[in-house]
């Protein structure tokens, strides 16, 4: 019968929803962490492996969104949590693609000023409104109908567990960029 589906597609599904109970048990673990106050951060990534790993992360995610990545960071290394931060990351990138619709043309940009890395994920959408985008980020605040407004609040405080921020900007129309700041430290090989 038609119902049956190919054995293929069978697997492809099953392997999403695997990966899919995957990421909610990190984000479970994560959310606990937050509580607890604690992130160890282990991993030293340079700014160009920071974005091999998310662009690796975004392949299985964001399939219909129109993706350009620019790294002009060249210099220094973060002191991080790698899956966390690139977790959150996603997080930005999922959220650019539902707000700007299909089509959508992102943008994901590294740079750096002064000692610090700016990540900003930007989007083609329709922008936010002022009095909306104050209240992005507060616990349980979301303009989504299945939404937990959680998802902001877990990336800032991501931001801040690494000693960043988090700044959203937008322009009604115009688009919305999200823009995380981290400190760079300057890598092993030339303190040696």
């Amino acid at each position: 019968t038609d119902e049956q589906l190919p054995a293929a597609t069978h697997q492809r599904f099953a392997g999403r929803l695997k990966e899919r109970l995957h990421e909610l048990e990190h984000q479970v673990r994560d959310m606990l962490v937050f509580a607890r106050g604690e992130l160890p951060l282990t991993d030293r990534v340079t700014p160009a492996g920071l974005m091999q790993s998310l662009q690796a992360a975004a392949a299985t995610h964001v399939q219909e969104a129109n993706l350009r990545w620019q790294c002009d960071s060249h210099q220094g290394e973060l002191l991080c949590n790698r899956d966390t931060l690139v977790g959150a990351l996603l997080n930005l990138i999922e959220n650019a693609t539902q707000a700007s619709g299909p089509g959508a043309r992102l943008k994901v940009h590294l740079y750096t000023r002064g000692h610090t890395l700016r990540l900003c994920v930007s989007d083609s959408g329709s922008g936010i409104a002022p009095q909306v985008l104050q209240r992005l980020g507060e616990p349980f605040f979301t303009t989504k109908t299945n939404g937990t407004g959680l998802g902001l609040t877990v990336v800032k405080a991501v931001a801040r567990a690494h000693q960043g921020q988090l700044q959203l900007r937008s322009r009604l129309g115009r688009g919305t960029c999200a823009l995380m700041t981290l400190p760079l430290f300057s890598s092993a090989a030339s303190a040696e």
